[in-house]
């Protein structure tokens, strides 16, 4: 989120991580699909996971590695 705050993309208040998403992918096509993954697996973080679980976990250790991954480069 920080990343793309740096280029003017601010998610709005009550805006969700999918909406954002969408938002975002349409300034940036190029990374749509990886601005996409990391909102799907926020939102499984969020949302679907039992906290403290090996799964949960390996779904942090996962949205992490998507996060620390992106850049603007192609």
């Amino acid at each position: 989120l920080g990343r793309l705050e740096r280029t003017g993309l601010n998610q709005g208040e009550g805006e969700t991580a999918q909406n954002f998403a969408l938002r975002a992918s349409s300034q940036l096509p190029g990374k749509a699909e990886q601005i996409f993954e990391i909102a799907r697996e926020y939102n499984a973080l969020r949302y679907g996971t039992e906290v403290g679980t090996r799964e949960s976990l390996e779904q942090l250790r996962r949205f992490g590695r998507l996060v620390r991954g992106f850049t603007f480069k192609d």
